[in-house]
């Protein structure tokens, strides 16, 4: 990353440094496959978000990519329609396509004022990623400042996190399989910002809850205003040494898991590696490799801890054999990772159409199935939830019984009707179900 720019000059020298960062994350992004030539960019009408704009606008015209900026009215407040609209006629002013996302809450759900912030940023990240997937938009730019990385920073340093969790903030991470959100101002102090639109006599507009002290994240941005110019840059010193601590792990340990990952039992939810391969790595690889393993079979929200202790026990099989929602078996020729056979999604009632997510971790299709008696009832389910294992003979690849029983199954009116599992299943209605493990999309991440 750039020297962090503390106090802004001139506007020619923010031009070259945001150009410069924003070849840097495109050329340098893992993402396996060719991008589209367009970009998007999040904008609420705050300095931060204003000044990526118009960085972001003079960059796309250099190189050729078309540029959109969203703003999701989020309700939230009565002044969100009128910021929403202040953006649109802003990009009306410089010539840039516009588009108004509005979430819609749904009333039912009750949410406490101190989650309501990390419940709105959850829901503008999902409105963002469906359209950008509707319009072929693979890099979304958010406007994050290095003053955002600094209270991540003593966030989690308050929350005991582990090292590399004090890395903070990537320049880079992917929120579907398709669209990856950037951060390229992260290079600029928010003050320097706001001196930019100042000195272009651009106004924003500020929103009351970047000042409400009952959410955490502001509690450490006053602390954060009133650290002395030594104090932030020492602290910025420390996250940048751990943010390249944490990138040059992780690049590794993603090495490992794309050279011994077999796609075949991935396939169906398992992951088995080499014991001496995995054995000859350094402790912080071993780690990060079993941590995105389990988080990726085991399906669970986040990834897990796993501290020195914890992988020691983990390898010598002492205290720790479950993690994550996984079984770990670890023997002196492989080391494997199962789904747990316990706490299993156990039943999903659904319609004969639509894709449903089976245990956080499987995509089962059910679309224009043939019934022979007109009948509708279908349950997703386990099949451990029903009845024994049956048919092993036919199984597909001879599959591990820890596997097996962890396997989605379609039942229609408590018959089984489809089993992942099996190599050819019996009805004809298993023709137009399909079904696929739903990998993270950020298993090969690399943090920049």
């Amino acid at each position: 990353m750039n020297d962090i720019a503390w106090d802004f000059s001139n506007e020619n020298d923010m031009f070259n440094l945001f150009n410069s960062e924003m070849d840097f994350i495109v050329r340098n992004i893992d993402s396996g496959k060719a991008f589209s030539k367009k970009i998007a960019v999040a904008v609420s009408g705050g300095s931060d978000s204003l000044s990526l704009l118009i960085l972001l606008k003079n960059w796309a015209a250099k190189n050729g990519f078309s540029l959109t900026c969203i703003t999701v009215d989020h309700k939230l407040r009565a002044e969100s329609r009128d910021e929403a609209i202040f953006v649109r006629d802003f990009c009306n002013k410089i010539g840039v396509n516009h588009i108004i996302l509005e979430w819609n809450k749904d009333n039912n759900v009750v949410i406490s004022h101190g989650k309501i912030e990390d419940f709105a940023r959850s829901a503008r990240y999902n409105s963002i990623n469906e359209y950008c997937e509707h319009e072929a938009i693979n890099i979304v730019a958010i406007g994050h400042t290095w003053n955002d990385q600094l209270e991540t920073f003593e966030m989690r340093k308050n929350q005991k996190s582990a090292e590399l969790g004090l890395a903070g903030m990537s320049r880079v991470r992917s929120i579907s399989k398709n669209v990856k959100i950037i951060r390229p101002i992260m290079i600029f102090s928010k003050d320097y910002l706001r001196k930019f639109l100042i000195s272009k006599k651009i106004p924003w507009k500020n929103d009351p809850m970047n000042d409400d002290s009952q959410f955490k994240r502001v509690f450490y941005r006053k602390n954060i205003a009133s650290m002395s110019r030594e104090e932030l840059i020492k602290k910025t010193s420390e996250i940048k040494s751990l943010g390249k601590k944490r990138h040059d792990i992780e690049k590794r340990a993603v090495s490992f898991l794309k050279e011994n990952i077999d796609s075949e039992k991935m396939k169906f939810g398992y992951m088995v590696f080499d014991s001496a391969k995995f054995l000859n790595e350094e402790e912080e690889i071993q780690a990060e490799i079993l941590k995105r393993a389990i988080w990726n079979i085991g399906g669970k929200k986040y990834a897990p801890t796993i501290d020195k202790l914890t992988l020691k026990n983990i390898i010598e099989q002492k205290k720790i054999k479950t993690l994550g929602r996984c079984l770990l078996k670890v023997t002196k020729k492989q080391i494997a990772i199962f789904r747990e056979n316990r706490n299993l999604e156990q039943q999903i009632s659904v319609d004969k159409n639509g894709v449903f997510l089976f245990d956080n971790r499987f995509l089962v299709s059910i679309q224009n199935c043939k019934f022979h008696d007109g009948l509708t009832k279908y349950v997703i389910s386990s099949r451990r939830s029903f009845e024994k294992i049956v048919d092993e003979k036919n199984r597909t690849s001879e599959l591990p019984h820890e596997v097996v029983c962890s396997l989605p199954c379609v039942y229609m009116n408590d018959k089984l009707l489809f089993d992942y599992g099996i190599k050819k299943n019996n009805f004809e209605e298993c023709a137009s179900i399909k079904c696929e493990f739903a990998c993270k999309v950020n298993l090969f991440d690399i943090f920049l």
